[in-house]
Formats: structure tokens, C-alpha cells, sequence
């Protein structure tokens, strides 16, 4: 389990522990607060109103408050206080927290995708900035292009500040590499993007995506070339970070500020787009392609379930799309079969 994931999960149990304290559930000894109870359904019924009235969580990150405990409690051998003797949700808990969510969730801005039509506008403006320097423009192109087009996730571009940097986490220039032996000579017909840590690679395996030029603006293989060939001028080694700016590494504020800076000045809003809307548009603009199946989208932005479905937009190109297909068919196809290909004497 990733460090942070840790910590968050530790922070659960310590409020669970600051909610038995509260309400003279545990017993002082020896300097310290000990026996809390063992979380029942009741009590995580009234921790999880707690969270809510005292601690003014919203009801999703109560749910996940109450996961964090669960883990933790797992991870200590005890059952899961989620769950039965079965394993099966507990329904009074279940009911609570729906109703938790029913009377005080807000509203949620729904992020905007940024399909390979807005993608363009971005990349166009961001090279015509007069207040980036070549680096900058070259590494904002070439992340942005890879982040759709290879539906990467932010956290698999850029590294948390601009001075740390962990070679085996974060991707380096050596992850980025073509199917020429000299960029800086050749064209490249095809990138290759080696992934060290990413969320669903969970034993570290790595994963290696491939993106085949073609010939478009937002290429990815373009950008990314054209970007390693001005580091490597700049006397970039291979194990230096994959997208550096000219005060140091590309971080994620620094990524959606420059994306929001353009997205305005390109007439657009940009609060309703973040970092996370590139992986989103690489997945809604394959959905507009006409004979694109989610299994393969599935693939291709490796999710391991269906979610991704809920980060696709409806787009024109998608409507467009569709109705071609529908107007592509003839008068036959539309014959109503009626009551014929239900009729037991017709099929004999």
C-alpha cells in the first residue's frame, strides 16, 4: 500500500479513537487512552454522524473515513466491522450512509474532457506564448499530447515538487523512447512511454505504452520527440526527470495552470477543466470514433473495470457519429418482424 494511502488510513483510526474519547468510550491508563471498543454497526453508525456534525466532513469523505478504519482494522487481523460474519455489507450502516449522502451532498463540477479538438487550441496557443521559453513550451506540448493520447494519469507526468524527484517512481528521459536509433536525426514513427509506479500496477511490474505517430498537431510521438530532442541539446542525461520546466520539475499545479492559462485564452472555462480531464479526453475522444468498443478503450486506458465509463462526455463528434450509422441504414433493416420471429409453426 502507497505511503500516503497509509497515512490517510492512519488518520481514520485516529479519529475514530478521538470519537470514543468524546463520548467516554475508552479508559485512561498509564498515561494513555486504551480499550476502545471495537467498532460495532451502531457505533459506526453514530461515528459516521459525528464526522458529518463535528468534524463537517462531506458524505463521501465520510465513507471513506470509515473504509481507512476498516483497512486498518484488517491490516491489525481484526474482521472487517463493515461487513458480517459472511462478508456481506451491513445493511443499517448502508441505509445511514445513504441517507447521509441524500440530505448534504453538494452539488459536484463535473470536470470537462479535453478531447483532441480542444487539445489542438491548447497546444496552438501554448507555442505562440511569448512568456514561456522554448523548454517550457516544448515540455507543456509534450506532456499535455502524451497525457491525452496515452490517457495518462497526472501522477505518471509529473513529480510532486519541483526539486524531489525519485528516479524509480517518477518517469525519467530513459522511459521515453523511439523506434529510431537517433531522435535528433530521425523522425520517429512510433514512442514508447515505460510507466515504473502506477495506481493499478500494484507489484511494481511496470507497464510500457505505445503510441504510433500520425502526422496531427497533438501527435504524441511528435511532441515527445521534438521535446527530448531539445533537452538533449541542452545536455539532459537519461536518468533526468521526463518533463522538466526551466526552475526545475514539472509539477501538478504548475501543469493545470498552464493548461487553465490557455484554456482561457482560447475562450474557454477554465474551472471546469483539471489535470485529470486529459486522461478523460483521450477516453471520450476514442469513444467518438466510429467503431470503437469499450473494451478497448478499457485496454487502452488500462482500467480494470467499468468505471471509465463515467468519464465519458457525449461530444458532437460522438452524435455525429452515431447518427451517420443511423442513416446508413436501409429500409430492411427497419422491417418489423412482428409476430414471425416469434411464431413456433414459422420456425419449424
Amino acid at each position: 500500500m502507497a505511503a500516503s494511502t497509509r497515512k490517510k488510513y492512519g488518520g481514520s483510526l485516529a479519529k475514530y479513537l478521538e470519537f470514543c474519547r468524546a463520548h467516554g468510550m475508552v479508559e485512561w491508563e498509564d498515561g494513555a487512552y486504551r480499550n476502545a471498543p471495537f467498532p460495532t454497526e451502531e457505533i459506526l453508525m453514530y461515528f459516521a454522524c459525528w464526522l458529518k456534525q463535528h468534524k463537517d466532513h462531506q458524505p463521501d469523505t465520510v465513507i471513506g473515513q470509515l473504509s481507512g478504519l476498516a483497512s486498518e482494522l484488517v491490516a491489525m487481523g481484526r474482521q472487517n466491522p463493515m461487513e458480517d460474519e459472511r462478508g456481506i455489507p451491513l445493511k443499517q450502516l448502508k441505509r445511514c450512509l445513504r441517507g447521509l449522502k441524500r440530505k448534504f451532498s453538494k452539488k459536484k463540477k463535473r470536470r470537462d474532457a479535453l478531447t483532441m479538438d480542444k487539445l489542438l487550441k491548447v497546444v496552438e496557443h501554448t507555442e505562440q506564448r511569448s512568456d514561456l521559453s522554448p523548454l517550457d513550451k516544448a515540455t507543456l506540448c509534450g506532456a499535455l499530447c502524451a497525457g491525452v493520447c496515452m490517457m495518462l494519469r497526472v501522477g505518471e507526468i509529473v513529480c510532486d515538487t519541483k526539486k524531489k524527484f525519485d528516479p524509480e517512481r517518477n518517469p525519467t528521459l530513459a522511459d521515453i523512447g523511439f523506434d529510431v536509433q537517433d531522435v535528433c536525426a530521425q523522425e520517429p514513427s512510433e514512442v514508447s512511454y515505460n510507466i515504473s509506479e502506477s495506481k493499478t500496477d500494484y507489484y511494481r511490474q511496470q507497464v510500457k505504452l505505445r503510441f504510433v505517430a500520425n502526422g496531427s498537431a497533438t501527435c504524441a510521438a511528435t511532441a515527445l520527440a521534438a521535446m527530448v530532442r531539445l533537452r538533449v541539446k541542452l545536455g539532459a542525461k537519461p536518468t533526468d526527470p521526463a518533463f522538466m520546466m526551466s526552475n526545475g520539475n514539472l509539477t501538478r499545479d504548475r501543469l493545470q495552470r498552464e493548461m487553465k492559462c490557455s484554456l482561457q485564452a482560447v475562450g474557454m472555462v477554465p474551472g471546469h477543466y483539471s489535470t485529470h480531464s486529459l486522461r478523460i479526453g483521450g477516453a471520450t475522444s476514442l469513444a467518438a470514433c466510429e467503431g470503437m468498443d469499450a473494451d478497448r478503450i478499457r485496454v487502452l486506458g488500462r482500467w480494470s473495470s467499468d468505471c471509465f465509463l463515467l468519464y465519458l462526455r457525449q461530444t458532437k463528434a460522438m452524435l455525429k457519429s452515431t447518427s451517420t450509422m443511423l442513416a446508413g441504414m436501409n429500409v430492411v433493416d427497419w422491417k418489423d418482424l412482428g409476430k414471425e420471429a416469434f411464431n413456433p409453426q414459422t420456425a419449424e
